[in-house]
């Protein structure tokens, strides 16, 4: 129940702020208000680099002060912007989607920059290819089991992890730690993968282009490959990262001009 109530929620609460948003940023027509686009463009820019600014600031801060949770507000802020596909309304940036504006500077340095990730769609598009054969899109059903899946596991980790602290355990290996050394970083992956799902079949409707997936690639903590069980310092982290971050995006080329 819990967990639903969270499914709901998450939409809801979108929907409402989206609300909010259109009274302060309103949908254009592309072809009536050309120039109020793009002064709607232009007032942006400059705090969506600001944004960003602010985003990395705190993820960098938080491996130089070894605060991990200011790296989670700014990795969780880094992916915010994807709620704003669920803005049904023909101006990209028209209520939820103002929130685009923290990828300006990755647009302006190219189009296809934001699709260097597009590699994590190719599992979902060969699942859903058969399926399209007798008409059935398999985006939202798969992404609303993703997302609830992700809030289920994430509720449990936060549930197991709050008795094991107030019962004194050392070394919580029970419930859903047996099976998931992180089960809140699994939830939130599943989570999110799922809100992706769900935004490319918003976003594909629309556009016919399935959203923007290098801000997902950069969120999602990239497992471990060292030899040893975890990195022993941050100069292993930064190495981690950077190297197998870079082999993703060099493998999501062939598709950021085609998906």
């Amino acid at each position: 129940m819990f967990t639903w109530a969270l499914f709901f929620a998450t939409f809801e609460v979108i929907d409402v702020i989206n609300m909010l948003l259109l009274k302060v940023f309103p949908d254009f027509w592309p072809w009536y208000h050309q120039e109020k686009i793009m002064e709607t463009f232009e007032i942006l820019r400059p705090f969506g680099y600001l944004a960003l600014a602010v985003v990395l600031v705190l993820i960098i801060a938080g491996f130089i002060v070894k605060k991990g949770y200011l790296s989670v507000i700014g990795s969780v802020g880094l992916y915010l912007p994807m709620f704003g596909y669920f803005a049904y309304t023909m101006f990209s940036l028209a209520g939820m989607g103002v929130l685009v504006a923290l990828w300006f500077p990755f647009s302006d340095l190219s189009p296809n920059v934001l699709h260097l990730g597009n590699i994590i769609y190719v599992p979902y598009l060969i699942l859903a290819y058969p399926f399209k054969f007798i008409g059935i899109d398999i985006g939202v059903i798969l992404g609303c089991m993703l997302m609830d899946v992700g809030l289920l596991v994430f509720f449990m980790g936060a549930i197991t992890w709050l008795y094991g602290k107030s019962g004194g355990f050392e070394i919580i290996d029970f419930w859903i730690y047996r099976c998931s050394r992180h089960p809140q970083y699994l939830g939130f992956l599943l989570w999110s993968y799922g809100l992706l799902l769900l935004a490319a079949v918003v976003s594909s409707q629309r556009s016919g282009y399935l959203p923007d997936s290098l801000p997902w690639l950069i969120v999602f903590p990239l497992r471990i490959l060292l030899k040893k069980n975890c990195p022993e310092n941050r100069r292993e982290i930064a190495f981690t990262i950077t190297f197998y971050g870079t082999i993703v995006i060099l493998l999501s080329l062939p598709f950021s001009t085609v998906i």
